[in-house]
């Protein structure tokens, strides 16, 4: 059975909130890292890597809980889209080529120091 929309996570909330699935076959075929494989359409990008050996970070993603998309360790490169996209709320679509491990995603991932303030250094 085909999907249009996954639901998301709803804080307290009366809204219903949903991500879109774009229209196509029931069955689609995305390449990950290289590697091309079938999934339904609408299954979330991380659930589709996790299942075909591709392991992507997670920090706030579970397969029994809707998705939240909060904490951003999910990045992956999704050639055709601006940016990095969090792979669990990325439905996928056919045709899709998604990177993994680029030097882009490895990059957004790492977390870097931050400069020490003038002041701190600064003894009184």
């Amino acid at each position: 059975m085909s999907t249009d929309a996954v639901r998301m996570s709803q804080w307290p909330s009366e809204q219903r909130y949903v991500i879109p699935v774009a229209p196509g076959p029931d069955v689609v075929t995305i390449t990950i890292d290289g590697k091309a494989v079938q999934a339904p359409r609408g299954e979330l990008l991380i659930k589709v890597a996790q299942e075909h050996g591709s392991y992507i970070p997670r920090f706030c993603w579970h397969e029994r809980m809707k998705p939240v998309g909060m904490c951003r360790m999910c990045l992956v490169e999704v050639e055709g889209m601006r940016g990095m996209q969090i792979s669990c709320a990325t439905p996928v679509t056919d045709g899709m080529v998604v990177n993994t491990q680029s030097p882009n995603v490895t990059a957004a991932k790492t977390i870097r120091p931050s400069k020490p303030r003038a002041r701190a250094l600064r003894s009184s």
